[in-house]
């Protein structure tokens, strides 16, 4: 079990918050699930240096900032090589733990699969990709909407790459061939649809 992380007292003045009502540990990121005076947020720690990958995400959301089904980023915070990402809260589970819920359900998983793919095409429109694109990233609210996160490893042609030539990254097991392959030439919104 991972040590107990707190939001430093100077942040938690800042944003006002009054209480922290559940915390998520991975890799070099703390998210905090939070209430301030007035609305509940997401509150993203990432400790040390922040790598692309996390500004290259944050620049995403702010460019993205009136698209639907995505995250909105209220605050960005960087203070002493620490990045520090304020998200609305999202309510509800993300698809990983709530799959159960879609078996037997045609017309349901027919509706999230065109709801998922209405917000994807809003970006592979303009030739981006989120590429990994998995239950674990499509969070579900309680009226059964999507909202797709966690774009820190998107395609985008008009950014030069942050991963090396050879694999793509991704969780693999949700992974396209094409991404498990040296090369990105054949990397298009197809990829997501795998």
């Amino acid at each position: 079990m991972p040590p107990e992380v707190k939001l430093p007292k100077a942040i938690r003045e800042r944003l006002k918050i009054t209480s922290v009502l559940g915390t998520f540990h991975g890799g070099q990121k703390d998210v905090f699930i939070a209430q301030t005076e007035t609305e509940r947020i997401a509150v993203k720690w990432v400790r040390g240096y922040a790598t692309e990958r996390d500004k290259r995400e944050v620049e995403f959301y702010e460019k993205y900032k009136d698209a639907r089904g995505i995250p909105k980023v209220l605050e960005v915070i960087q203070e002493n090589h620490e990045l520090i990402i304020v998200e609305e809260y999202l309510p509800g589970r993300n698809l990983a733990d709530c799959a159960g819920e879609f078996i037997g359900q045609d017309k349901k998983i027919g509706k999230l699969l065109r709801d998922v793919c209405g917000i994807m095409d809003q970006f592979w429109d303009g030739d981006i990709v989120h590429r990994d694109l998995k239950p674990a990233n499509i969070m579900i609210a309680d009226d059964g909407s999507p909202t797709v996160i966690d774009f820190g490893i998107h395609r985008n042609p008009e950014n030069t790459t942050i991963t090396a030539t050879g694999a793509q990254p991704g969780t693999a097991v949700f992974c396209a061939p094409e991404q498990l392959l040296p090369g990105k030439r054949e990397i298009s919104y197809r990829t997501d649809f795998f």
